[in-house]
């Protein structure tokens, strides 16, 4: 899934769990789930350059804060407590470790070589439950439009 769906959902999350440590590991549980669904990404991103992963993620981001801008627009009662924010950190943060795996790869010195190898097994975790605990493989635009029903879904929750 997107961000922007991980990031919204989350909210939803926040805004239930009024704790921060328990919003923030739901949020990062949440993450794991919505992953688990095939959502036409599965094998899009895999062997892309680092230039063309970054534009990906550039691209990606900038959709969430559109998205984030619509909502407190739309939502004016929507409030950024610490646990809607620790939530919304939860569910990016699989994927900003992601970028930071990929990134270690790319880069050759102790400090990158030492976190490539911390990151590994969750990394792992991430792929299988990504693509192989459902392998099922959905086309992209029917994967786009699962993510929107999913984000206007969230949308009227919130």
């Amino acid at each position: 899934m997107f961000l922007t769906i991980h990031a919204t959902s989350a909210i939803v999350i926040g805004q239930a769990i009024t704790n921060p440590i328990g919003a923030f590991l739901a949020g990062l549980a949440s993450h794991y789930v919505l992953d688990a669904i095939p959502h036409g990404d599965e094998k899009k991103l895999d062997g892309l350059s680092l230039a063309n992963m970054s534009w990906i993620a550039t691209l990606d981001q900038t959709i969430l804060l559109v998205n984030f801008l619509l909502l407190f627009h739309y939502k004016p009662h929507l409030l950024l407590t610490s646990a809607v924010i620790a939530a919304v950190s939860g569910a990016m943060l699989p994927d900003w470790l992601t970028a930071a795996h990929r990134l270690s790869e790319e880069l050759d010195n102790k400090f990158t070589r030492v976190l490539h190898r911390l990151l590994d097994s969750l990394q792992n975790l991430h792929h299988y439950l990504h693509c192989r605990l459902i392998p099922y493989e959905i086309p992209f635009s029917l994967g786009l439009a699962l993510q929107l029903v999913f984000l206007v879904g969230l949308w009227v929750i919130i």
